[in-house]
């Protein structure tokens, strides 16, 4: 890899095969050298990366609809969103009893939270993913 730092590009790889330090004390000049580093390396290796979805280095980021926040060490729900959460229990609390496809129909995430649409088999199982 022509013009990179070695010690950067091993940073790199360790953090997308073992994760991202979150709470990094870095200073924002590190983080973003780290990213114009790390846009130079997909741009070399022919890696296109939407520039609408690529995001600077901050302390607060909204991901799959839900807001991670660094500062406070937490994640939260959007105000829509816990909401709908809240009237899918109150509505399930009211029932003595609930099958198991109106529980899930109630709590599921909205759409603008996943990143496919769950649509849960008929035979009561846990997984979203097994048929």
């Amino acid at each position: 890899m022509l013009g990179y730092d070695p010690a950067l590009a091993a940073q790199l790889v360790h953090g997308f095969r073992y994760g991202f330090p979150l709470g990094s004390a870095e200073v924002p000049s590190a983080c973003q050298r780290s990213l114009g580093g790390f846009q130079a390396m997909c741009r070399d290796l022919a890696i296109p990366l939407r520039r609408d979805k690529t995001v600077a280095p901050c302390r607060s980021l909204t991901f799959l609809g839900v807001v991670l926040d660094l500062e406070r060490g937490e994640l939260r729900l959007p105000a829509d969103k816990l909401a709908r959460a809240r009237a899918g229990l109150t509505s399930l609390l009211a029932r003595r009893k609930a099958p198991l496809r109106m529980v899930f129909k109630e709590l599921r995430p909205s759409a603008a939270a996943t990143p496919t649409s769950w649509d849960w088999p008929a035979c009561g199982t846990l997984s979203p993913f097994t048929s």
